[in-house]
């Protein structure tokens, strides 16, 4: 898999995305503009997006979107 070749979304952006997301960014599988997460408080988009540099939506929706389109 080549970095850039894949597009990643995530409903949900507690904890346990946050882990994943940090791993996958940290261990060069994708960078942050290859991901994006849908988070409903305004609070976690914030931390999200401050951890890990990503793109962050409060609609589930938009990130079925974004990531549908690319393909």
């Amino acid at each position: 898999m080549e970095v850039g070749t894949v597009k990643l979304g995530f409903i949900g952006c507690g904890k346990m995305a946050n882990a994943i997301m940090g791993g996958i960014i940290k261990n060069g599988i994708l960078e942050p503009k290859d991901i994006i997460g849908a988070e409903p408080f305004e609070a976690g988009r914030l931390k999200t997006k401050e951890a890990n540099g990503i793109e962050v939506t409060d609609s589930n929706v938009e990130v079925i979107e974004k990531r549908s389109e690319e393909h």
